[in-house]
């Protein structure tokens, strides 16, 4: 938190700069219809459209993702996001890497109370978003590292039982850095657009892969 309050003082991150909401109920009706065909918990709904809003009308400033539609958010980042959870043991400590906005880290979080999380993200717009949806939700258990992981060190103390990671780069390069922060035991869960050889599911037109660290190395 030692940067947000120079990061605040800009204009540009003011709160004023933000204010306003969806235009229209449709996306809200069309995302609870979605969340309701799925059988998540009418609680997790709320927070869902909660963050849903939040993202975008930060989005609106700040660009913080390339999808501008509402219920594509929906669609392709949070709901796709949920699918990872499948790999998480109870309780476990999580790393999301390169979080971006949160994703996929603070959708497995409202879905999965029982883990704790780190968002892990070098920008800062990006980190101050999560900073502000964190506060707003009250969500414990999760922190938000502004870090630059480059995979030829150890940047951070802890390790992790699981590492999971929507950010945009090469498998292999991902799974280097996730090496560095997982236990023995450990599970990296990926997700790509490409057909991925060790990919173990399907969602939503995308591979959700994933990868046991044993000794130094990653095994299916």
């Amino acid at each position: 938190d030692g940067n947000r309050g120079e990061f605040e003082k800009d204009s540009r991150y003011s709160r004023g700069s933000i204010r306003g909401t969806c235009q229209g109920k449709d996306w809200k009706e069309k995302v609870k219809a979605r969340l309701s065909s799925t059988g998540l918990p009418e609680g997790f709904s709320r927070k869902a459209l909660i963050f849903l809003e939040e993202l975008w009308k930060w989005n609106r400033v700040y660009n913080l993702t390339g999808i501008k539609d509402p219920v594509e958010m929906f669609e392709r980042l949070f709901l796709e996001s949920l699918a990872a959870h499948t790999f998480i043991p109870k309780g476990a400590r999580v790393m999301d890497l390169g979080s971006g906005p949160g994703i996929p880290g603070i959708p497995l979080k409202l879905l999965r109370d029982d883990i704790s999380i780190d968002l892990v993200e070098r920008r800062k717009k990006k980190t101050a978003f999560m900073r502000h949806v964190l506060r707003l939700m009250k969500i414990e258990g999760a922190r938000v590292l502004e870090r630059d992981l480059k995979g030829d060190e150890k940047d951070l103390k802890e390790s992790y039982q699981v590492v999971v990671s929507r950010a945009v780069m090469d498998p292999r390069e991902l799974f280097d850095i996730a090496s560095f922060y997982l236990e023995d035991g450990g599970v990296f869960v990926g997700f790509s657009g490409k057909d991925v050889a060790n990919a173990s599911l399907e969602f939503g037109g995308r591979r959700v892969f994933f990868f046991v660290k044993r000794k130094g190395y990653f095994s299916r």
